[in-house]
Parts: C-alpha cells; sequence; structure tokens
C-alpha cells in the first residue's frame, strides 16, 4: 500500500518546477533524490528516456 508515495515522491523529485520544492531545507529528500538518480530502474524511467516524451522533455 505504501508504493504510491515512493512513486509521488519520486515525481516530486523529478519535477521541481511543476511542484515548488527547495531540497536544500530538507536533506533527507536531497539525499534520496541523489541515490535514485544513480539507480538503472529510474534512470531508465526519466521522463527524456520514454518512447512517447515530448519534445519539450527530450530537449
Amino acid at each position: 500500500m505504501g508504493y504510491d508515495k515512493h512513486v509521488l515522491l519520486f515525481t516530486t523529485l523529478l519535477f521541481p518546477s511543476s511542484f515548488p520544492l527547495i531540497l536544500v531545507q530538507f536533506p533527507l529528500l536531497s539525499r534520496l533524490n541523489d541515490a535514485y538518480v544513480k539507480l538503472p530502474p529510474f534512470q531508465d524511467a526519466m521522463p527524456e528516456k520514454q518512447p512517447d516524451a515530448p519534445p519539450s522533455v527530450v530537449s
């Protein structure tokens, strides 16, 4: 049941411009973000790697 919370957290970290979040104020979130971006499943899930990504995301 808690899986959806992790996806939401990752999405929030992926799109900081969509969700105004200053990670400096949240050192734990900052460390989690640094760890997420190093994992291949999360790298593969990046919007720019999706086949249907709009040009605005890819560029």
